[in-house]
């Protein structure tokens, strides 16, 4: 498990919603693989789906979670204050074995 919190002032918050601002999705993804990629080494070829049930505020921590799915995929959530904030799964590099 691992956290990342986005600063209100962050250059993504601006205009994202100026009275009620949140954390843009695409940000979310982005932290989400960066965090992966540099705790297990693996790099990430790609986005099978992600699912936005709840907001993510400017300030909150969000804690994400992951594990291997199946071959070549890696499965994760995010939480912030213990509501689900993105769910999805990730295509990981294939492990260089054929797969025909």
């Amino acid at each position: 498990m691992a956290q990342f919190r986005i600063d209100p002032s962050a250059a993504c918050i601006d205009g994202h919603f100026p009275d009620q601002p949140l954390v843009p999705g695409v940000v979310i993804v982005d932290r989400v693989i960066h965090l992966i990629t540099a705790a297990d080494g693996v790099r990430i070829d790609g986005i099978r789906r992600v699912k936005f049930p709840g907001p993510l505020l400017p300030g909150q921590t969000c804690e994400v979670d992951w594990r291997q799915a199946r071959r070549a995929r890696i499965r994760f959530t995010c939480q912030a204050d213990k509501v689900e904030v993105a769910v999805g799964t990730l295509i990981t590099a294939s492990d260089g074995e054929d797969e025909g």
